[in-house]
């Protein structure tokens, strides 16, 4: 049995050689790559950020149109989303759950689901308002 392990760790002993050569060869063709292609790349990075600003600044103004109209579904395939966000002491919640035997630890997914149908009077309520970005946009709508 030793000498099949022994025979094992020989054979991935030769082979940590030839995976550190190949791990060398691959690191310097991404290197050339990345320098024949650097205008590519930077191109794709600066329109990319570009793109995630627009969207943002989509958002921003999504959600402005919905408190001024209290609109969900909005033009293009915007859309917006109203979820709740729940603001406490996580000592406090702790103590709470522990005084209704709810565990030694707070479960805090548990705890939440809880706190979101009950009135706890250390927990305030939020609405937290998000847009949604259609994945194909659809502009010929207005």
């Amino acid at each position: 049995m030793l000498n099949e392990i022994k025979t094992q760790l020989e054979e991935y002993q030769l082979s940590e050689g030839t995976l550190n050569a190949l791990k060398l060869t691959l690191a310097d063709k991404k290197a050339d790559f990345e320098k024949e292609n650097l205008n590519l790349i930077n191109n794709i990075k600066d329109l990319s950020e570009k793109q995630e600003m627009i969207k943002n600044l989509a958002k921003e103004k999504a959600i402005e149109e919905f408190k001024l109209t209290g609109n969900k579904k909005l033009s293009f395939g915007l859309g917006i989303r109203v979820g709740t966000e729940l603001l406490y002491d996580l000592d406090i919640a702790l103590d709470w759950a522990k005084e209704h035997k709810l565990c030694l630890k707070l479960d805090e997914k548990a705890f939440e689901g809880l706190a979101k149908t009950q009135n706890l009077d250390f927990v305030t309520k939020e609405e937290k308002v998000s847009a949604t970005f259609p994945t194909k946009l659809e502009l010929n709508e207005q």
